[in-house]
């Protein structure tokens, strides 16, 4: 895990390992309590998504589609698309 201050207020910015050796995404999504619970760890830990997003995705926002593509609104202007990555296909 590596962590860093933020320049301006306080608090951390926090990453994740994904390497062979200390995978610690894949232990994370493991200790999730609830389908609901790993999706949210997921989209956080494997698509980028910020606390704010992942609370405001709801099932309209997934598409079903070869390419596995999901769309977060951040407001009408300005848009943000995540692909995810191959190893969440089922």
């Amino acid at each position: 895990m590596r962590l860093d201050d933020y320049p301006q207020r306080d608090g951390k910015r926090v990453w994740l390992s994904q390497s062979d050796e200390s995978n610690e995404v894949a232990a994370l999504i493991d200790e999730a309590k609830s389908p609901e619970q790993e999706i949210a760890f997921r989209l956080g830990a494997q698509a980028g998504l910020r606390r704010e997003e992942i609370a405001s995705v709801t099932p309209n926002d997934f598409r079903h589609a070869p390419d596995g593509f999901l769309r977060v609104w951040n407001d009408y202007a300005k848009r943000r698309n995540t692909a995810r990555h191959q190893s969440q296909r089922n």
